[in-house]
């Protein structure tokens, strides 16, 4: 081998190094930037244990946004932080129906063919935070309602804390709830506006009952078919 190829290698190699080097330097940085934006500062095991599962996360956010083949695309927010298993703990708080016959269909995870894509039509409401409260199935009610009204030519913006503290003892709050009970709340009592009612991320009395916005009734529907009924 000529003095000139080992010299090309030499240089080779650096320049990887170099790229790996500065790769995982940006990857570092991306934590950082990330506890600035958030304002979050952790002792030092905290701060390590939550470095390795952004730097995990954020390595499953790069591999997804390469694969050509998916049709949306992931990035960092305020929940790359956790894992998975913490995700669901902290922010899933739907219980599945026990009073309510199920109903498989085989089209559960199938659309249609003539499919519509409702945040091109003005038909979803706005993305909200449900903090550190298991509240999905609150903000899954108003989600439906705010996308019924606007469907509709109306504007709406619903209280999730005014379900998460009236709709008890049947629902839990904060530890989880069924979205059905909330509809039937809504239906017997109206909601009220989330100016009316503001969102707090903890349980607490219920301090208005009811509110202007109404609804007669709802049902539920199997699989994506039913939807286009």
């Amino acid at each position: 081998m000529s003095t000139k190829t080992i010299v090309a290698a030499l240089a080779a190699l650096t320049l990887l190094a170099v790229f790996f080097s500065t790769h995982e330097h940006t990857k570092t940085d991306a934590f950082q930037e990330w506890k600035a934006q958030y304002g979050v500062n952790w002792a030092p095991e905290e701060d390590a244990y939550r470095r390795v599962i952004f730097m995990k996360n954020l390595q499953a956010i790069e591999k997804h946004n390469a694969d050509l083949s998916q049709t949306y695309q992931m990035g960092v927010n305020q929940f790359t932080i956790y894992s998975q298993q913490e995700f669901a703990l902290l922010f899933l708080g739907a219980i599945p129906p026990v009073d309510q016959e199920i109903v498989e269909s085989q089209d559960y995870f199938y659309a249609p063919s003539n499919d519509i894509d409702w945040t091109t039509k003005g038909g979803v409401s706005r993305v909200k935070n449900q903090g550190q409260c298991g509240s999905c199935w609150a903000f899954s009610t108003t989600g439906t309602l705010e996308s019924w009204a606007m469907i509709a030519g109306k504007q709406a913006d619903l209280s999730e804390q005014q379900l998460v503290d009236c709709t008890r003892p049947t629902n839990y709050g904060c530890q989880g709830g069924w979205p059905y009970v909330a509809l039937q709340y809504v239906t017997k009592n109206g909601i009220a506006s989330q100016s009316e009612y503001p969102y707090t991320a903890k349980d607490g009395a219920c301090a208005k009952t009811g509110g202007s916005f109404k609804i007669s009734g709802y049902n539920s529907l199997p699989g994506c078919a039913g939807l286009t009924n």
